[in-house]
């Protein structure tokens, strides 16, 4: 079972549930779906939370949306790697977790993020280079929505300590041989484990905005 969200952690962002994350088509229609959902600043008062089916009735699967108490933390640009590392601390407070999984988001060349956070449950300890071409298919799908350069960033989260395993190096390495050819923009990895949040890819951005 997921842990539990606090209804503030996700400030606005869209969250895609996902369960069976090896079918690219599935991906594609959530992504299609929130789409449809939209920013939740667009959204009236009280249809802010709750769970919303998104994959036609498919098990698993499910979107919810959150409000964060102004500042709404989607509004707030991301601009150096060390205010990245601080927003995936903030989404994924705390960052203790009983399986691993990962996480996909995205930084618009504005610096600001789209309201889409999708999060891949059970992930295997070998990694899966069918997935991840699924799931590089689904940040073309975001790119052709929010415009092109934006940013791909994934957090790897898993039960443990915080010191990088040799799956997570694995992780990374498959990334790093995969990501560059793929797609055109950039891109970061991080590792939320331990209760901390720390980058196992920097984004190649300025270390001072």
């Amino acid at each position: 079972m997921r842990r539990a969200v606090r209804p503030e952690q996700f400030g606005g962002i869209t969250a895609v549930d996902a369960h069976d994350a090896g079918e690219a088509g599935v991906l594609r229609d959530a992504v299609d779906r929130a789409r449809q959902i939209g920013h939740p600043a667009e959204r009236s008062e009280g249809t802010g939370s709750g769970p919303v089916d998104i994959a036609g009735g498919r098990s698993g699967w499910a979107a919810r949306v959150r409000r964060m108490p102004s500042p709404d933390l989607a509004q707030i640009p991301v601009r150096t790697p060390a205010e990245l590392t601080r927003r995936w601390a903030d989404l994924l407070e705390p960052p203790v977790f009983s399986r691993p999984s990962l996480w996909l988001a995205w930084v618009g060349a504005n610096g600001v993020m789209p309201p889409i956070l999708v999060p891949i449950d059970d992930l295997q300890a070998d990694p899966d280079p069918q997935l991840l071409a699924n799931l590089l298919e689904v940040h073309n799908e975001v790119v052709d929505l929010v415009g092109g350069g934006a940013h791909l960033a994934l957090a790897l989260t898993r039960p443990g300590t915080a010191r990088p395993t040799a799956d997570d190096e694995r992780w990374a390495d498959l990334l790093r041989a995969t990501v560059p050819g793929r797609i055109a923009e950039t891109w970061s990895l991080h590792l939320a484990a331990g209760g901390e949040v720390n980058p196992l890819v920097d984004p190649p951005w300025p270390r001072a905005s």
